[in-house]
């Protein structure tokens, strides 16, 4: 048991370390991830499980999508059992992702609105449990406004892969509105990015350099750097 403590404050130190990033899109590193699938062979407790199984769903999002999609089954039929609301919504987010990474856009973009309903609903700010996966400052209606604008930025992704972009353009705005209050500038480098390409793609050249722009102030403001590279 000792051993697993060890391993898990190991594995989820990084969310106090990486405080400028929004928890939400801490990732994993391969380290990490092997000690996570160690503790998964080591406890049956479900909170621990829960998080374990989204981490590691986080971790192969972007290079295997099968793997990612494995773990995130396993996690949504506990979150479900535990009751975590916000949790919750953030598995369906992630399964959603998943989906459409997979090309499958019908039942990702189910699995996105019935992660915007979740999030949508005040309630679902109640008992948090590891609140700080959510909020940097653990507080309860940011944390909701967090997830709120990361599902909007990921229903303009799911548009994006399918060619309709008028709808990125107002998933994209959404996250903005969203992002703003809460100073989330992780979304916000996300949400200006997505902004630049459609206009890019529409001819505004002049508006998509002025949110290319911003999609780096806020990459910089929040010390996200994975995508800064293909925006440059």
């Amino acid at each position: 048991m000792k051993f697993l403590i060890k391993i898990l404050l190991f594995v989820f130190l990084p969310v106090s370390l990486n405080a400028q990033v929004n928890p939400l899109f801490i990732e994993p590193t391969k380290k990490q991830a092997d000690s996570l699938e160690l503790a998964l062979k080591q406890t049956t407790n479900d909170t621990i499980r829960m998080e374990s199984l989204r981490e590691l769903a986080l971790y192969y999002l972007d290079f295997n999508s099968d793997s990612s999609y494995y773990f995130i089954e396993k996690e949504l039929p506990i979150v479900e059992r535990l009751k975590l609301k916000l949790w919750e919504a953030d598995a369906l987010d992630l399964y959603g992702i998943t989906l459409n990474n997979l090309g499958k856009y019908i039942e990702a973009l189910k699995a996105l609105n019935r992660s915007l309903e979740i999030a949508e609903d005040k309630e679902s700010e109640i008992g948090i449990w590891r609140i700080g996966k959510f909020s940097s400052i653990n507080d309860p209606f940011i944390a909701r406004q967090n997830m709120l604008a990361t599902i909007y930025t990921d229903l303009g992704g799911l548009y994006s892969a399918t060619g309709n972009f008028d709808k990125v353009a107002i998933y994209a705005r959404k996250s903005t509105i969203t992002a703003i209050p809460v100073n989330n500038f992780t979304v916000l480098s996300l949400a200006y990015r997505g902004l630049a390409a459609v206009n890019w793609k529409n001819g505004n050249t002049d508006s998509a350099l002025i949110y290319f722009n911003q999609s780096q102030v806020y990459s910089d403001k929040s010390g996200y750097k994975k995508y800064k590279g293909s925006t440059l």
